[in-house]
């Protein structure tokens, strides 16, 4: 897991020309919460991901929980996250966003 890092200065919302792109988000799925499985929970999440001008989650926090379990699996699930950092400009730069992950039975 990354260790924690204070914030980081992002970019406003105005100078970003290009969105960050995901780069890994298919090589692996968030893992579901065995006592939600046992008890037929689906759930979803909501986190804010702190994104670096290198594409790293550096900070996360959930705006919308999904209950017990799922919160937990959503943030360990997004700190392994790598994505094309944003851009402004031509520039690399950090930025925020959200991320929504969905726990469905599929999500094994």
């Amino acid at each position: 897991m990354p260790t924690y890092v204070p914030d980081i200065p992002l970019a406003d919302s105005w100078e970003i020309t290009a969105d960050p792109v995901p780069l890994n988000d298919g090589d692996f799925e968030p893992r579901y919460p065995s006592a939600a499985k046992a008890s037929g929970r689906e759930g979803l999440v909501v986190v804010a991901l702190d994104i670096n001008a290198t594409g790293s989650v550096v900070k996360t926090a959930v705006i919308r929980s999904g209950g017990p379990g799922f919160d937990e699996a959503a943030i360990r699930y997004c700190q392994r996250l790598r994505f094309e950092p944003a851009k402004a400009g031509l520039q690399a730069v950090a930025t925020r966003i959200e991320w929504t992950v969905w726990f469905r039975y599929h999500n094994e």
